[in-house]
């Protein structure tokens, strides 16, 4: 009499389908998203040590897949395994549905698609729970508060569009509708700056540059104004949660250069992910 004891297992990326037929196979060296998910507190550096992280040459570098696509080359000449903390920039523990190490040895073994041309000393794979990208294009809406010249205190809301770029940074548009609560407030303002995560993708916190375009309101007297006013601007800024719809504070300050033109504006508001659940 033979008794199997198994568990269903839902795959949303059909990537893990191969995932869970090499783990069969038992070439390399795996981790589960259930195994994942029980090392709470872990970044992806901590659990990639799990699997025995190789030492590799300068000459020989290590492969790493995310979703089938090779995203970094390591060598030993550019921090040796210290090198695993870019790993952190790529994607959250919380985001992962396998991973897979495979030494030179055993790496023959994997699709033909997968070995990497030229000398190589392992490779390693990562499969995120859903096929997308690891940073997704934004909505936001926010209020702000701002402080102006001469001390002027008025509101604005507004909301804002954002868009990844290559360099892992993020390019974000967004206007801002002045509250007209006094006559000197400003008419509009519109934002586009480019934004990034000093300690990687994984990081809540972020900094960036700008430039601030703002079209003033009419003067007393029946004065039109019809100029539009630039400035540069930077920008500070702290996600609260790391979720899909997550709330966020930010700092912008403009003409930093010229104090006394510098004026800021203090945002609250929520972001959208429109890749979905991180």
């Amino acid at each position: 009499e033979i008794t199997v004891d198994g568990r269903q297992i839902t795959i949303r990326n059909p990537g893990l389908i191969g995932f869970y037929e090499r783990r069969e196979l038992g070439y390399g060296r795996f981790l589960t998203e259930s195994e994942i998910g029980r090392s709470k507190g872990f970044d992806m550096s901590n659990l990639f040590r799990r699997l025995r992280f190789p030492q590799c040459g300068v000459l020989r570098p290590f492969v790493v897949y995310l979703d089938g696509i090779r995203v970094v080359d390591m060598r030993d000449g550019q921090g040796g395994t210290s090198g695993l903390d870019r790993i952190n920039d790529l994607v959250p523990p919380s985001q992962i549905g396998g991973m897979e190490l495979y030494r030179f040895e055993s790496a023959a073994r994997l699709p033909r698609e997968f070995i990497p041309a030229g000398p190589y000393c392992a490779v390693a794979m990562f499969w995120t729970r859903d096929p997308k990208s690891p940073s997704n294009a934004t909505l936001t809406a926010h209020l702000g508060s701002i402080v102006g010249r001469g001390a002027n205190s008025r509101f604005a809301v507004g909301g804002g569009f954002g868009f990844p770029l290559r360099s892992r940074s993020t390019l974000r548009f967004d206007v801002s509708a002045q509250v007209p609560l006094e006559q000197s407030a400003d008419s509009w303002r519109v934002f586009v700056q480019s934004t990034g995560r000093p300690f990687g993708q994984t990081s809540l916190w972020y900094v960036g540059l700008g430039l601030a375009l703002v079209k003033p309101r009419a003067g007393g007297g029946g004065t039109t104004v019809t100029t539009v006013e630039t400035s540069p601007v930077l920008v500070t800024g702290l996600r609260i949660l790391d979720k899909a719809l997550s709330p966020f504070v930010e700092l912008r300050l403009l003409d930093p250069t010229s104090l006394n033109r510098t004026s800021g504006m203090v945002v609250t508001g929520v972001q959208l992910d429109l890749g979905g659940q991180r």
